[in-house]
């Protein structure tokens, strides 16, 4: 099958059961088994780019609102599209992760409970797991 058939397969098994959380999005688009395992194994830009398309989804069916990981992945996209049409594009302009609280870049894990990257102190500060 063809990447093009494949991709419009997907989109109308998705369009057709309307899945509720990107958990059940990722998994009819069959690649990841849901978030964790695109956290694990997914680059940074596809991950982004599925909670973009997720996003896209979510207003197309549904109209519902931005989550706070949705709107972080947004910030981040506009972001990066001003460096690329400022001219060059450098590593240090396109952060790969970035504290959502602090802006940090060291140190910087997923924040579970709250779907966002942030630093370590920042991370104790919420209790969050």
């Amino acid at each position: 099958m063809s990447a093009t058939a494949r991709a419009k397969e997907i989109e109308e098994l998705r369009e057709r059961l309307k899945p509720d959380d990107f958990d059940a999005w990722v998994c009819l688009g069959g690649d990841y088994r849901d978030l964790a395992e695109v956290q694990e194994h997914a680059t940074w830009e596809e991950a982004r780019e599925l909670s973009l398309a997720y996003t896209a989804f979510r207003k197309k069916t549904m109209g519902e609102p931005m989550t706070p990981w949705e709107f972080f992945i947004q910030q981040q996209r506009l972001e990066n599209d001003k460096v690329k049409e400022g001219g060059s594009q450098t590593e240090e302009a396109l952060p790969v992760n970035e504290c959502y609280w602090c802006e940090d870049t060291e140190g910087v894990t997923l924040v579970k409970s709250y779907q966002l990257y942030g630093c370590l102190e920042c991370v104790k500060e919420c209790g969050s797991d």
